[in-house]
């Protein structure tokens, strides 16, 4: 589904965990992070990367999770690091060496043991048991390789209450997990049971409130998507760029009949959209990169981010045209004097932080 890519959207969370609560800086990652792969031995700036030894099926620290993983973007940064950037969970800032599970078995039967080498997540199996740090990370593992663990994540009863000596934000994670696998699936209520669970322990994260109007809106409750598009655009939020929340409104506003309002969206969307521009130097990822005077990766990095930037662009225009089209099948034209009005996104109440992953926006129904 558009608002969720199953090799991306992990790190852009991870990149928002451990706000003011830890003390660090939260990520600028967006709704897609692809996976960076740091430069080889030869290159003398990233040293302390060369020196891992590669990882070991039997003995990985590839599948341990590093402590509180779900709360730190510094602990996910230097895992990566560790890693050579070769993990499901990590950014690729250049075409990595990680094949799929097909191609790494039929590489294998070609003996292509090097192959095995760089891949020991392939093995992770369904986690058993209770919620811990290290069965939700693997969990996430699995979900990033197409391999959501759906049984386990359902014996957990997270739609229940919450175990006593389970962490909260724990807890939380595992519902947003579930959350965006019942939504891969179409189970669009059982998704959005789920988000409603986990608000008040995610609410301060951007991604969360992005992917929340994606799943409030195919539930058919558009005041709420629009509400959370004002949640993820909260002064109260450290936010990241939300590339298709104008694709989101003006679909609300064509499937609510409001079909002029969804043509001045769609252009001010375009407008808003050409302004926009990548501040890749602002990135906690780069900061910590640059930081560790790491050289030639935090320009790739950078590099990468301005790449994936303008395609998020594209792709957010895009969309828009298509609603576009949708339109004009319908028989309606935008109107001959474009709008003058400015995209305002009217909410209830004032940026409380108590009040943000409840924000509603009034949208009436026109059609007949």
């Amino acid at each position: 589904m558009r608002g969720w890519d199953l090799h991306f959207d992990f790190l852009i969370a991870l990149a928002l965990v451990g706000q003011a609560a830890n003390g660090e800086a939260p990520s600028i990652g967006d709704p897609v992070f692809v996976a960076p792969t740091v430069p080889d031995s030869k290159t003398p700036a990233v040293k302390v990367v060369a020196d891992v030894p590669k990882p070991k099926f039997e003995d990985s620290d590839a599948l341990r999770a590093p402590e509180a993983w779900y709360e730190s973007t510094t602990r996910m940064f230097y895992f990566c690091l560790a890693q050579k950037f070769h993990h499901p969970l990590c950014p690729a800032v250049r075409e990595a060496i990680r094949p799929t599970f097909t191609t790494m078995v039929a590489l294998a039967s070609a003996n292509s043991p090097a192959v095995l080498e760089l891949s020991p997540y392939e093995r992770v199996k369904e986690p058993t048991g209770a919620l811990t740090s290290q069965s939700l990370f693997e969990a996430n593992i699995l979900y990033q390789l197409n391999r959501p663990p759906m049984f386990w994540l359902v014996s957990l009863k997270l739609n229940g209450a919450r175990p006593k000596n389970v962490d909260a934000k724990l807890w939380a994670n595992a519902q947003w997990l579930l959350g965006k696998i019942y939504f891969d699936m179409k189970k669009f209520k059982e998704s959005m049971a789920l988000y409603d669970l986990a608000v008040d322990e995610l609410k301060s994260k951007s991604l969360f409130h992005q992917e929340r109007a994606w799943v409030f809106f195919f539930n058919g409750k558009f005041d709420r998507a629009l509400g959370s598009i004002v949640s993820a655009d909260s002064p109260l939020v450290y936010q990241i760029p939300f590339f298709e929340k104008y694709f989101v409104r003006a679909l609300s506003e064509k499937d609510t009949c409001n079909y002029e309002e969804a043509f001045n969206t769609i252009e001010k969307g375009r407008i808003a959209l050409d302004k926009s521009q990548a501040n890749p130097d602002q990135h906690p990822w780069v900061i910590l990169c640059e930081r560790e005077n790491l050289g030639p990766v935090c320009g790739d990095l950078k590099s990468w981010y301005g790449k994936y930037f303008t395609a998020q662009i594209d792709r957010a225009k895009r969309d828009l045209d298509l609603v576009e089209v949708e339109l004009r099948d319908k028989g309606l034209t935008k109107p001959a004097k474009p709008s003058s009005s400015e995209i305002v996104w009217p909410f209830i109440g004032e940026h409380w932080a108590d009040e943000v992953g409840y924000y509603s926006v009034p949208i009436p129904t026109r059609c007949s």
